[in-house]
C-alpha cells in the first residue's frame, strides 16, 4: 500500500524493541470539488470490440458487464496464449489487459506477443497490483493507460474512450 502511494516503509529492530518509520510523499492537491466531471454516459462506447485478457474469472466477468454496460462488444480470455489464438480469428479494436496472469505470459509478455501479429493493437492495462516497472515497460510499449482494479465506470470509461479516440 505504501509503494502504491509513492512512499515507503523503514523498520528498525533493536533488543528494546521494533520501531516502523512510514513515509508518504507531500503533495499539493486541489481537493475542490469539481464541476467538470463528466458523467460516465460520456464515455460509452460505439460499439468497438473489446477483448478482456484475466486469468481470474469472476474478474472476467466482472469486466464483461461493466464494459457491456458502457456500450462495447466484449470477448474474453484467462491468458496471454489464449488471447494470441482469439486474435488469429476475431478482429479487435482494443485490449484490456491485466498484469498478472498465471500460468504462462504475464501482461507485459502478452502484449509483445501481440504486437508481433497486431503492430499497433490498442491496449489498456487493468491491474490490482501497484503501477510497477512492468506496467511502466508495458505503457512504452504502446498501452494507453493504466486504471487500477477496482475501477469505476468513470475509470474505465476515460481510460478507453482516451485509447480509442486520442
Amino acid at each position: 500500500i505504501m509503494r502504491d502511494h509513492g512512499g515507503s516503509v523503514d523498520v528498525t529492530s533493536s533488543p528494546t524493541g521494533t520501531t516502523f518509520e512510514l513515509w508518504f510523499p507531500s503533495v499539493n492537491l486541489d481537493t475542490s470539488p469539481h464541476t467538470d466531471k463528466l458523467d460516465y454516459r460520456t464515455y460509452r462506447g460505439k460499439g468497438e470490440r473489446l477483448l478482456v485478457i484475466d486469468d481470474e474469472p469472476r474478474q472476467r466477468h466482472i469486466a464483461q458487464a461493466l464494459l457491456t454496460a458502457l456500450n462495447y462488444r466484449v470477448a474474453s480470455v484467462a491468458s496471454g496464449e489464449e488471447a494470441l489464438a482469439y486474435l488469429q480469428s476475431h478482429e479487435i479494436d482494443l485490449l484490456v489487459l491485466d498484469m498478472i496472469l498465471a500460468p504462462g505470459w504475464n501482461g507485459r509478455e502478452s502484449y509483445a506477443e501481440i504486437l508481433k501479429i497486431r503492430p499497433g493493437m490498442k491496449a489498456i492495462i487493468a491491474s490490482g497490483f501497484a503501477e510497477d516497472e512492468e506496467v511502466k515497460l508495458t505503457l512504452a510499449m504502446g498501452a494507453a493507460a493504466f486504471v487500477k482494479k477496482p475501477y469505476t465506470f468513470e475509470q474505465i470509461g476515460s481510460a478507453l474512450y482516451k485509447a480509442l479516440y486520442r
